[in-house]
């Protein structure tokens, strides 16, 4: 059964590249700028592109692109509210968009999970987001994350980084 993958908060594409020369098929991408939507759809031509709020985006939106497929829902939720170099904090709205994604896992009921995010989400300000989240979770998804640091993997630049990994239980 072939691995597809749906991009969600996608930005310009660097996720969906990196998952590409990995070999995952990414058939899907959300992004509500219609800038970095442009170039996403510029570099990935052959990925049905949602430009719209990840609030108004539901399962019925990507059934035809994963049928009789393995499911790996991706996000890299807005990270603002959590930096530890910016002021915003927790009353930054997008900080609640951890739940759009928690939302859609849920609906889609995937069989991976991926998201990226700044460190300080599993510390510091978003660490109760991360916690609500992580509960929310925890009896459908076996999980594990960590901190990495963007220069140890071609980089080229210092900078901490989450990545969390899940994998449905059966």
């Amino acid at each position: 059964m072939e691995l597809k993958a749906i991009d969600l908060f996608s930005g310009c594409g660097g996720t969906t590249a990196g998952l590409k020369e990995a070999g995952i098929n990414v058939v899907a991408a959300v992004e509500i700028d219609a800038v970095a939507a442009k170039t996403y759809k510029i570099n990935n031509p052959e990925v049905k592109v949602f430009v719209n709020d990840i609030c108004s985006i539901s399962k019925k939106d990507f059934e035809d692109y994963i049928k009789e497929s393995q499911i790996m829902l991706v996000a890299c939720p807005p990270c603002q509210g959590f930096s530890t170099i910016r002021k915003n904090g927790d009353d930054d709205p997008r900080n609640q968009l951890i739940f759009e994604y928690l939302r859609l896992i849920r609906e889609l009921k995937p069989d991976f999970l991926l998201m990226e995010n700044v460190a300080g989400l599993i510390r510091g300000k978003g660490k109760h987001y991360f916690d609500q989240f992580s509960r929310d979770i925890q009896n459908e998804y076996e999980f594990t994350y960590s901190i990495v640091n963007a220069a140890d993997y071609g980089v080229p630049q210092k900078r901490k980084r989450l990545v969390f990994h899940g994998i449905k239980k059966h």
